[in-house]
């Protein structure tokens, strides 16, 4: 086969070959997890963090922790939701009004004592959602 004959088969099947492009398959399976980060440096001296951690099913819209003594300091709060179909996946609740989610302390004012709450819509009660609230202090 000539040269100018070879190059006229080539773009031949170059051009037989062009069409629409397909639809986009499944997205595949998730990756391995990713190495654990190394541990950061140890806090300054004399300095630490209490914490107190509540954990358990959705029950109602107002989750709370116990009321805990913090020797009047205002305690910060993080809250974590989980699903039953994934129990290892804590996601971090943000407040948000909009959507019925609210995480935050409330004081008790006879005692100053602070507990941390989760307010959550209906629509997570009793369905297999469960709740981390993690209440922490410098004291």
């Amino acid at each position: 086969m000539s040269a100018p004959t070879r190059l006229v088969a080539t773009l031949m099947l170059l051009m037989a070959c062009k069409g629409d492009t397909g639809p986009t398959g499944p997205q595949g399976p998730a990756g391995p997890a990713g190495a654990t980060g190394a541990q950061g440096p140890p806090g300054p001296a004399g300095s630490s963090a209490v914490y107190n951690v509540y954990q358990g099913p959705i029950t109602s819209t107002l989750m709370t922790t116990p009321f805990l003594n913090t020797n009047g300091q205002t305690p910060g709060v993080i809250c974590y939701m989980s699903n039953a179909a994934s129990p290892n996946n804590w996601l971090a609740i943000a407040t948000d009004a909009a959507g019925g989610l609210a995480c935050g302390t409330v004081r008790e004012a006879a005692t100053g004592n602070y507990r941390g709450s989760l307010v959550v819509p209906s629509s997570y009660v009793n369905t297999g959602w469960s709740v981390r609230i993690v209440v922490f202090w410098v004291p």
